[in-house]
């Protein structure tokens, strides 16, 4: 049974004076992102794709060298994109909460936009591999859309939040099922 193995990337150094794409993965991070890949049954996943940000490649290449998946770049993982600049975390949180719930914010790329773009990239990435499993790397609030789309719901903050740094889900991609890890329902 060919899986979609689904990874948030891991803790990250925050520096306020860089955007959020250039922050590097966090000592803790990196050690997290490994244990991932000690965790799981990887099948005979191969490929690992990421995020081109720098947190998203650090995650994938950790667990990379770990299973020896070979690492690529697509650039429709990168997270749905937020321009409002450095937030306190509980500002953070709060606006993307009320975007997340429907609330319309110019801050942000357009929801629905967004959501298409990740669930024809993955889509084109399982088609890529057709009967084989693979694995990527990507970000929380695109993954919520991502999952939203999968379980024909429109997630919220709380489902946002209780994906963890990092975290990974698994797909069956017979049924498209979320059979393990985050919201697996």
């Amino acid at each position: 049974m060919p899986k979609l193995f689904v990874i948030r990337h891991a803790q990250v150094c925050i520096v306020p004076s860089l955007p959020s794409h250039q922050w590097e993965l966090s000592e803790e991070g990196a050690i997290s992102a490994r244990k991932i890949a000690l965790q799981t049954d990887w099948e005979d996943a191969s490929i690992i794709y990421h995020s081109p940000e720098r947190k998203a490649m650090q995650t994938a290449a950790a667990i990379g060298i770990e299973k020896t998946l070979v690492l690529r770049e697509e650039e429709d993982l990168r997270e749905l994109e937020m321009n409002s600049g450095f937030l306190k975390k509980e500002d953070f949180q709060s606006k993307v909460g009320e975007y997340l719930m429907g609330k319309g914010d110019h801050d942000f790329e357009e929801y629905w936009s967004a959501q298409e773009r990740i669930v024809n990239c993955v889509k084109n990435l399982v088609d890529r591999h057709k009967g084989s499993s693979l694995a990527i790397v990507s970000h929380g609030r695109i993954l919520t859309a991502f999952y939203s789309f999968l379980l024909r719901r429109r997630l919220g903050v709380q489902e946002w939040q209780s994906i963890k740094m990092p975290d990974i889900s698994v797909i069956d991609l017979e049924t498209w099922m979320v059979i393990d890890g985050f919201l697996k329902e």
